[in-house]
């Protein structure tokens, strides 16, 4: 899980950066070298917020915060040891769940860390 909040809080720094890109206006025949951009966009401050968020979520065990941080797709495919079930086993099972009856509960339930 380490290498995965590793790739997490990278993503989370590069989005950072991305908005703090997008908000920089360019004026007619404004020509910005890489140099100019990298003054105008704080990438120390970005990367200390992100870690702060981290940690802050971990220290607190704020799960919700958490699962919002680590909205990761590929996670379904190596979340299953840690339940002691194969992971392609918990892959169906969790496909299954959601297809079967107790669906509507289900989404119900997990509804408020989806829409984190």
């Amino acid at each position: 899980m380490k290498g995965s909040a590793s790739k997490q809080a990278s993503e989370a720094l590069v989005a950072g950066v991305k908005e703090a890109l997008s908000g920089i206006t360019i004026l007619d025949n404004e020509q910005l070298t890489a140099d100019v951009i990298a003054s105008l966009i704080d990438i120390a401050s970005i990367e200390k917020n992100v870690n702060d968020r981290y940690q802050r979520a971990i220290e607190n065990h704020d799960y919700n915060e958490i699962l919002g941080l680590f909205n990761d797709k590929s996670l379904v495919v190596s979340v299953g040891r840690y339940f002691g079930i194969d992971n392609k086993i918990y892959i169906d099972r969790a496909i299954s769940l959601l297809e079967g009856d107790l669906r509507d509960e289900l989404s119900e339930a997990l509804m408020h860390y989806i829409s984190h």
